[in-house]
């Protein structure tokens, strides 16, 4: 099974880089687990259980720059249409974005090649704008800051 990119640092790392402050505001919330992470009677690995929570549902960074503050979703490329639905499903979407200069944007990470023909890939974000009522697609130029 590969492992799955951390979307969210990718998004914290590139927000950096264009000039954003940005904070984490999901967490993760730990069920049952217990301190050990094995069993130290018979050495067994036990399972990690637990979930992450976005802040209101759908928020997993808060961005913020001299004039806006953007609630940041991130994820992959192949997840986009399940988070737009889930964030217009969401009842804290209009109090989010009709409070005064604030915005939602869902950060979606895909693999490119760096050029034609090449074997090389990176990762780049694609921003898509939730606006009250529709998307706006804002495909960010092909330029990664790692």
């Amino acid at each position: 099974m590969a492992k799955v990119p951390p979307y969210t640092a990718m998004t914290m790392k590139w927000l950096r880089a264009q000039g954003f402050v940005a904070g984490v505001v999901e967490k993760w919330i730990s069920r049952g687990a217990t301190e050990e992470p094995w069993d130290p009677a018979d050495g067994q690995k036990k399972p990690i259980m637990g979930f992450r929570k976005d802040f209101l549902g759908f928020i997993d960074i808060i961005a913020i720059d001299g004039t806006r503050t953007i609630g940041v979703q991130s994820t992959s490329g192949t997840m986009k249409m399940q988070h737009i639905k889930k964030i217009y499903a969401n009842e804290h979407v209009d109090s989010w974005l009709n409070g005064g200069i604030r915005t939602i944007w869902l950060v979606t990470w895909t693999k490119k090649l760096v050029k034609r023909g090449g074997k090389a890939r990176r990762w780049y974000p694609l921003v898509t704008e939730i606006k009250a009522g529709k998307t706006s697609i804002k495909p960010e130029k092909r330029v990664c800051p790692f």
